[in-house]
Formats: C-alpha cells, sequence, structure tokens
C-alpha cells in the first residue's frame, strides 16, 4: 500500500522555515569569526579530514543514498576558491558538500547563529566550517575579513541563498543576489549546485535518495559594477536551479502548498 503523502501548507516562500530544530539564535558576544590559533588550526584539520568528512561520506552514501551528477566540472576549480550556492532542502546539506563534492578541500558553511547554540558543540560545529550569519556592523566586519581570508586561502565556501530550511522541497523558492556579493567584489568563481530526490527502488515509501547536480562554473564579468556583477550570478545561478529541480524526475516525498495566494 503506497504511503499517504505528508502535506505541508506555507504563508511565505521567504519567510517560512521548517527546520526541525528547535533552537534559537544567539547573541555572538564578541564571536571569533577567524581563529588562526596554530593549535586550533591543527586540530581543527584533524578533525575534520581525518574523522569528519571520511564518516560524513559514509553516512551521506549508506543512509541518504547520496549520489552526485556532474562533478567532474569541479577539475576545473583545481587551485582554486570558490563559492557554491544550492538549495536549502536538508539540516545538514552543506555537510553533504563537504563529503561529496569537496572533501580533499576545505571547506566553510554559512549557518544561522542557532547552530551555534548546541551546548558543548559550537566548538565543534566551527571546527567542522560552520560561520554563523553575522548581525552586527561589527560582526559583518569580522565576518567579511574571515570570507576574504578563507578565499585567499583558496577554500571553499557553501551558502544557501534561500536562507530557511523546505525538507525534501522539490521547487527554488525566490532569493535576491545579497549573497553574490562576496564572489562579485573577490572575482571570485561560482558553482551552482542543485539537490533533487529520487524515489528508492527498495523501501519506496521510505525517504527519497538524494542526488547533487553540479552545474557549470559561473565567473563573475569585471568589465560590470560589483552590484550589477553580483545580479548576475544570481539570476545565473537561480535559472540553473529552477532547470535543474524542474526538468528532472524530482520525487515529491512532501508535499507544500500555499495556505493563500498574494493579492
Amino acid at each position: 500500500m503506497a504511503k499517504r503523502k505528508k502535506v505541508v501548507y506555507y504563508d511565505d516562500p521567504l519567510r517560512d522555515d521548517f527546520s526541525r530544530s528547535t533552537l534559537k539564535d544567539r547573541d555572538l558576544g564578541g564571536y571569533r569569526f577567524l581563529n588562526t590559533n596554530p593549535i586550533f588550526v591543527f586540530f581543527s584539520y584533524l578533525i575534520y579530514f581525518l574523522i569528519a568528512v571520511p564518516v560524513l561520506y559514509l553516512i551521506s552514501k549508506i543512509f541518504f543514498g547520496a549520489k552526485v551528477v556532474g562533478k567532474k566540472k569541479l577539475k576545473a576549480l583545481k587551485g582554486k576558491g570558490a563559492f557554491f550556492y544550492g538549495n536549502h532542502t536538508q539540516e545538514a546539506d552543506g555537510f553533504f558538500v563537504q563529503a561529496m563534492l569537496t572533501r580533499s578541500r576545505r571547506t566553510y558553511i554559512l549557518a544561522g547563529r542557532a547552530a551555534l547554540s548546541l551546548k558543548g558543540l559550537g566548538w565543534l560545529l566551527k571546527m567542522l566550517g560552520i560561520i554563523p550569519i553575522p548581525k552586527t556592523p561589527s560582526e559583518h566586519l569580522e565576518f567579511t575579513k574571515a570570507i576574504e581570508y578563507r578565499h585567499k586561502r583558496r577554500d571553499h565556501i557553501v551558502i544557501y541563498p534561500e536562507a530557511h530550511i523546505w525538507p525534501y522541497y522539490t521547487g527554488i523558492r525566490p532569493f535576491g543576489e545579497g549573497s553574490f556579493v562576496y564572489p562579485s567584489k573577490l572575482l571570485a568563481p561560482v558553482v551552482p549546485i542543485c539537490m533533487t530526490y529520487r524515489r528508492r527502488k527498495v523501501f519506496k515509501n521510505g525517504k527519497p535518495r538524494i542526488i547533487i547536480h553540479v552545474g557549470n562554473i559561473i565567473y563573475p564579468d569585471e568589465t560590470l559594477p560589483i552590484a550589477e556583477r553580483a545580479k548576475r550570478l544570481r539570476d545565473e545561478t537561480y535559472l540553473y536551479m529552477r532547470e535543474t529541480a524542474y526538468s528532472l524526475d524530482n520525487y515529491e516525498y512532501i508535499s507544500y502548498v500555499r495556505r493563500s495566494q498574494p493579492k
């Protein structure tokens, strides 16, 4: 017997969030966005490459059936830092990128401040590459310095411009160009990615497999002003994500229905 599909009702595609986490944003209060202490850096790399990435890879493959399509495109990034942009449909989708796409390169994930509210685990998440979103002007300044530093070191940075989590959503929600200012200023390559879902051949009513699609690398147009440069990066990324999400056999495990249309 086919399992009845779960239906989730939403009002605002820009602000509604369906994360299962009950954690709240916290005051960072002097948070160090960039820690270059040699001891911290040593143990951070040790935990990241020798423990976290191998474990996350096994979890991705065994429990989520994760698969990557188009990974060969990333060969063009050899020796370069890049910004990855994707649709936000899993609590830990940034870790999938670290484990499945960029496991040979240090990769950082922009995330909500609530992630650092986990008691006793904030330090570990920081070592795993979580960078919280700033709020105050002073935080934003330190945040920007950290992003520039990571790019200079040719690290990768993962951003989810939709901001809010909609588990297993098969569409692409609207997003602006604000987060594309960073690669625009740094003249850094952008890699659009799109997560889709495939129904399992066995246990068909269970959670679907995750398929991560890698788009063609997009380079900022240096002839344009930064604002226009960012908008073009956003438009090309959004176009790729929409074409990928809607043109493939994207299995709808959870149905999202809008309560009312905007007037």
